[in-house]
């Protein structure tokens, strides 16, 4: 009878923790869904500017407090509350200059942290994550750090612990589109992923967010593929026509070499008669030796060309394969984390109905609303106080301020 009771009020504690699954943003989205949204880049954040066939121009690049970087050839570029697009395309435009022809991108690698102080059990600097609110930032600070009455103390270990199950619920949903666009990229075709039937507007929203920001992965990828595979498609043709260059120019040597000796044999001839200087003849022979050198210079260069283009050829063979090996190691990992989260979503609900027993009469809803919410924001002019509550979106850089009243709460009612 006890577990049934358990049971019925974790019923309800879901119920009413299902509003707020719909808030959460998870932290294995990938930052493209942050960028796709118009996402400013703030001091601290740290960018990973990648340059297509340049190792030496990619990297992670941090934006310091002057809102700039410092950045190969082009020197310091300001790039705070631009969108990562903007910094690949101002970065694009200035190395053009120097490099024609590169392409450039920039996404978030790094957001800024985000602290955490107050009332809570583990204050601190934690990892911003594209859409967090205020309580999940709060639950990474392990939740609130007062109530030592049972029942208070149950009530708030079943916010952290609703919080934890839906952010994990959201997490698994990025991890099976991530499984559907991967295998998509295995098996070379488009990719597609319904929005699932969810119980809120909010929620759908979130899953939403979700999908778009891998099928917009899904499309970078598939384009960076095949401009890697023109460009090598171009160097293909380039030696094609160093190859045909210099196989007109060994011939136009050999034929210079046949003349050269014709003239070398009639000047022998000339000189066994005693009809002219060996001095001509010698001259003659220098000249044929040399452009015979110059051929079999030619002639390693052309085996050279040739070479390079067979490497070229191979490496383009290889990019599919390269690609398959990725995707495949990669459905290894998430097949690997689902199942793992699978096992902790579980525990969580065996978690909450043990919490849901000592609970008593003091619910979820009645601590939350004890709460207190200020975030401190750096707007460029120092930093402003702004009031807050649980749903309040939380910045790269922000620090949220909690405050936690007990004093109207009471042991359980009986």
């Amino acid at each position: 009878m006890r577990s049934a009771r358990a049971i019925s009020i974790l019923s309800m504690r879901l119920r009413g923790a299902s509003a707020l699954a719909g808030l959460l943003w998870l932290g294995t989205l990938p930052a493209l869904a942050a960028e796709a949204g118009g996402y400013r880049i703030n001091p601290s954040d740290v960018l990973q500017i990648t340059v297509f066939g340049q190792a030496d121009l990619t990297g992670q690049y941090p934006v310091g407090p002057d809102g700039s970087i410092g950045y190969p050839i082009v020197g310091n570029v300001a790039v705070s509350g631009m969108t990562p697009k903007e910094v690949g395309e101002r970065l694009g435009k200035a190395l053009a200059q120097h490099m024609p022809g590169l392409t450039v991108t920039a996404t978030i690698s790094q957001y800024a942290p985000v602290f955490v102080l107050g009332d809570i059990r583990t204050p601190g600097k934690y990892e911003y994550r594209p859409g967090m609110i205020a309580l999940e930032l709060l639950a990474l600070g392990g939740g609130a750090g007062k109530g030592e009455a049972p029942s208070v103390t149950a009530g708030m270990q079943m916010i952290s612990a609703q919080q934890e199950y839906a952010d994990l619920q959201l997490q698994m949903f990025a991890l099976q589109v991530k499984r559907a666009r991967t295998e998509a990229e295995l098996e070379g075709r488009p990719f597609e992923y319904g929005l699932p039937a969810t119980a809120n507007a909010q929620d759908e929203q979130q899953k939403q967010r979700v999908i778009n920001g891998e099928m917009m992965l899904f499309e970078i990828r598939r384009n960076t593929l095949a401009a890697e595979e023109r460009a090598l498609q171009a160097q293909v043709e380039s030696y094609s026509d160093e190859i045909r260059t210099l196989q007109e120019s060994i011939r136009l040597h050999n034929d210079e070499i046949a003349l050269l000796q014709e003239n070398v044999n009639s000047s022998r001839t000339l000189v066994d008669r005693g009809l002219a200087a060996k001095t001509s003849l010698r001259e003659m022979e220098r000249e044929l030796s040399s452009t015979r050198r110059d051929a079999l210079e030619l002639g390693s260069f052309l085996a050279r060309a040739r070479q390079n283009q067979l490497a070229v050829k191979q490496r383009i063979a290889s990019l599919g394969d390269v690609r398959r090996n990725e995707s495949a190691a990669s459905l290894q990992e998430i097949d690997l984390n689902l199942a793992r989260m699978k096992r902790k979503s579980q525990s969580l609900l065996d978690s909450m109905a043990e919490i849901a027993k000592a609970s008593g009469n003091v619910s979820s809803a009645d601590i939350a609303r004890k709460m207190t919410f200020t975030v401190l924001r750096n707007d460029g002019n120092g930093y402003q106080e702004i009031a807050a509550n649980e749903r309040s979106e939380i910045r790269p850089g922000d620090i949220l301020r909690v405050e936690f009243d007990l004093s109207k709460l009471t042991e359980p009612r009986s």
